[in-house]
């Protein structure tokens, strides 16, 4: 998990994604991360705008939330949600959001109470007028956030 301030440089945060997928999916060399990231990390986190929206300045955020198939359907990317929360109390950071781009996150981040802060379309991601993510099964990336008391 990371916190982010008003003074943290977005070209720190991208860079950073950047790298880990690009030595996650060496494949890609870098070539269509950047505009992966461009509509799904960086329009999103934009249009959320945490820091008026909810008159803070500092957040907590997270990349990735996913359950090994072996364990899926126990709960525990709920769980993993939920301790987010007693994290954010432990360290004073009263908002979390993060970017939640598939059906079963987001689902799990409604459930303990995030809202929707900004929602991306699939469809609208383009690049040279094709799609980015052609195949996709979920229908758009959200923000999503909440105040934590």
């Amino acid at each position: 998990m990371h916190c982010f301030n008003l003074n943290t440089s977005f070209a720190i945060i991208t860079y950073y994604i950047h790298a880990l997928i690009t030595y996650v999916f060496p494949q890609f060399n870098g070539r269509c991360i950047r505009a992966q990231m461009k509509h799904v990390i960086e329009k999103p986190t934009e249009m959320a705008n945490v820091f008026e929206r909810y008159e803070v300045n500092e957040y907590m955020t997270a990349i990735g939330l996913c359950v090994d198939p072996v364990f899926r359907g126990q709960g525990l990317g709920l769980e993993i949600l939920k301790a987010r929360f007693d994290l954010c109390k432990a360290v004073d950071v009263k908002v979390t959001m993060t970017i939640f781009t598939g059906i079963a996150s987001q689902t799990l981040a409604h459930r303990v109470g995030m809202e929707v802060i900004a929602e991306v379309w699939y469809e609208d991601c383009k690049e040279d007028g094709k799609l980015v993510f052609p195949n996709i099964e979920c229908k758009s990336v959200k923000a999503m956030a909440k105040r934590v008391e």
